[in-house]
């Protein structure tokens, strides 16, 4: 039992170290101002009758800072603290590598997710509260807009633990990141000119913001040829099933190495 006190006490202590590092006031009041008053302010002006088109159009700016947010707790906080020793003080800390490596997942992607979530879901409900909308539409629509985050989030922490250092973990996570996104970006320009069923919904493993915009367009999402894209809600769901399992691999990829083979 005191053994247990004393890993969760550690555990609460390393948690308490990474959220004060990573943000210290007035960081997370100021990414308030950018999440919900940008959001608010121009959506009269943004036409979109979907609600997954909505979260897609109004979020491009809170989409953009949460990626840099999580670039730089992730990529270069992390490499930053094993190039500088202070990973190997942690982990020799009566604390599990298990446990240390979820609590920076946590903070570094887990905060920036979840404020995002939150200003997407306030959002979203003032501007369709009117006309109205259904609960799982907007749920379905906030799962999609998150996954190719964590995706991202969590390349950026294998990046981090390979390279070791900053600066450069830093240079190759902002360089992939736009690598994989003109890559994600040509792929799906493949797909919609190759006129294939099949390769949109492999697209939309990686993007699943695509499956959920032709569920709910009912019917509007029509490649070349006049081939319409009517998934149902089984394949949307198991389409999102399927990127979340590439991300939970990723995950527990990241946690086995850094248990085994991981050195500071």
């Amino acid at each position: 039992m005191g053994r247990r006190y004393s890993r969760l006490r550690a555990d609460l202590n390393i948690l308490e170290i990474c959220l004060s590092s990573s943000y210290r006031f007035p960081l997370l009041e100021g990414l308030a101002f950018p999440y919900l008053f940008f959001p608010i302010v121009f959506a009269p002006l943004i036409r979109a009758p979907y609600v997954c088109q909505f979260v897609s159009y109004a979020f491009g700016l809170p989409v953009f800072l949460t990626q840099i947010l999580i670039l730089v707790n992730l990529a270069y906080s992390v490499a930053s603290e094993i190039e500088s020793g202070l990973t190997q003080t942690y982990i020799t800390y009566p604390v599990k590598r298990a446990d240390f490596i979820l609590i920076k997942i946590l903070v570094g992607l887990g905060v920036p997710i979840t404020l995002l979530a939150l200003a997407e879901a306030i959002v979203t409900y003032m501007a369709f509260s009117v006309v109205g909308f259904s609960l799982d539409e907007l749920f379905f629509s906030i799962l999609a807009s998150l996954g190719q985050l964590v995706m991202f989030a969590l390349v950026f922490l294998t990046i981090s633990l390979l390279i070791k250092k900053g600066g450069l973990a830093l240079g190759i996570s902002i360089a992939l990141w736009f690598i994989l996104s003109i890559a994600i970006s040509i792929f799906s320009l493949f797909v919609y000119f190759s006129g294939i069923k099949e390769f949109f919904y492999l697209s939309a493993l990686l993007n699943p913001t695509n499956i959920v915009n032709a569920y709910y367009a009912k019917g509007s999402s029509v490649l070349p040829g006049g081939i319409v894209v009517e998934p149902t809600f089984t394949e949307m769901v198991l389409v999102l099933l399927g990127h979340y399992a590439i991300n939970i691999v990723l995950l527990a990829i990241i946690i086995a190495y850094f248990m085994r083979r991981f050195e500071p």
